[in-house]
Parts: structure tokens; C-alpha cells; sequence
């Protein structure tokens, strides 16, 4: 059987759609983890695995929301789901309160790490976690791609990121994608799938 453990990026679409990141281990048969979710209509949102079965390569999770983000659109979301490869894993999720769709994720290798602007007086720390994919796929091998996920509430920190990232786009190293660059009138999920599998890195910004 294969194992869900590990770290996964991917999307989701339906009611609702949005980009998420997922990390879970398994230990004697029970599965535990924590689910975010950068959704452009209701923010940020983060789940915890509240119950958990599998069999075969199908899993079910019950995911629960952290109760000081909850807000209106958070409701409890029941995912089924099946590990097509060790690396991928697509399904369908349902919540409480009747949205629903499909999902689709890929398992990555993760690194942590923490940005700061030194042109901020806060303490506030801009954390994000930094993905590599074995299986990025990239045009040009010279430049590596970059997604970045995250709640449009966070747009200053965006804007602040991009600025320490221009001078590496300025000398071709990387390419940095995120959802501005979405032409109108393209379909959104298909533009967010196509630019995580361009991917060599991923920030997510909680």
C-alpha cells in the first residue's frame, strides 16, 4: 500500500478553488496532519485531521478548522481521495456547510524558511515554506521556476517578497509566477495547475 506521508502541494476546485499545501504522517495505522488552504474568497485556512482511514491506495480524512481562524466559509470537509502514483494523489472533498469539488496533489520535498524586511519596524516575520518537486517540469533548464500561494489579505507581503526576488528575475536565474498573472477570461484552475507542474519551487505564505 502506498503511503500518504510526507508533504504535498497541489489545488482545489469546485465551489471553491484555491491552492493548498498538506502534511501528514502515519504511525501504526493512524494518520495525522495539518491542511492549509489559500483560497482568494475566504483567505487562509487551516484543518487538522480529526479522523483518518485508508485501504488499498484510498484514504479518507476528516478535516477540522483551527478554531481562531474559522470564520463563515470554514466548515468541516470530509476528503476521498486515491494515491495514483507514490507521487500524486487526486479526489473529491465535501464540507458541512455544502461546498464541494475535486482535488489534486503532488508530493514534494520541503525546506523550511523564514523571510524578513528589514524595511519594516514590526517584529512580524514573513514565514514561508520552500518546496522542491523532483517532478518540475521547466522550459528552460537555466531558470527556475517559482510559485508562490497565498491570501490576498497578504498582497503587501507579496508585493515585499517579489521586490527581494526582482534582482534574481532581473539576471534570468528564476521566473516568479503567482495568480496576477492570470490573463482575463483564462480558466483559473487550469492556469494554476499548469504553473505548479512548471515548477522547481513553491512559497507558500501563510
Amino acid at each position: 500500500m502506498k503511503k500518504i506521508t510526507g508533504s504535498w502541494i497541489g489545488s482545489i476546485q469546485g465551489t471553491n478553488n484555491g491552492t493548498l499545501f498538506a502534511e501528514f504522517s502515519e504511525s501504526d495505522g493512524y494518520i495525522s496532519g495539518e491542511v492549509h488552504i489559500n483560497d482568494p474568497v475566504n483567505g487562509t485556512a487551516v484543518y487538522t485531521v480529526s479522523e483518518a482511514s485508508s485501504s488499498s491506495d484510498t484514504i479518507r480524512l476528516v478535516l477540522k478548522p483551527h478554531k481562531n481562524i474559522m470564520n463563515f466559509g470554514h466548515g468541516i470537509v470530509t476528503v476521498l481521495a486515491h494515491l495514483d502514483t507514490q507521487t500524486q494523489c487526486t479526489g473529491e472533498w465535501r464540507s458541512t456547510i455544502g461546498t464541494a469539488g475535486t482535488l489534486s496533489l503532488t508530493r514534494v520535498k520541503t525546506t523550511n524558511t523564514i523571510f524578513t524586511d528589514k524595511g519594516i519596524t514590526s517584529n512580524r516575520k514573513m514565514n514561508a515554506i520552500v518546496m522542491t518537486s523532483d517532478q518540475a517540469n521547466t522550459l528552460n533548464p537555466t531558470r527556475t521556476k517559482i510559485f508562490i500561494s497565498y491570501s490576498h489579505e497578504d498582497s503587501d507581503w507579496l508585493n515585499r517578497l517579489k521586490i527581494h526576488l526582482k534582482p534574481l528575475e532581473r539576471d534570468y536565474a528564476i521566473d516568479v509566477w503567482e495568480d496576477t498573472k492570470i490573463q482575463p477570461g483564462s480558466k483559473w484552475f487550469e492556469e494554476i495547475e499548469r504553473a505548479i507542474k512548471l515548477a522547481k519551487i513553491a512559497l507558500l505564505i501563510p
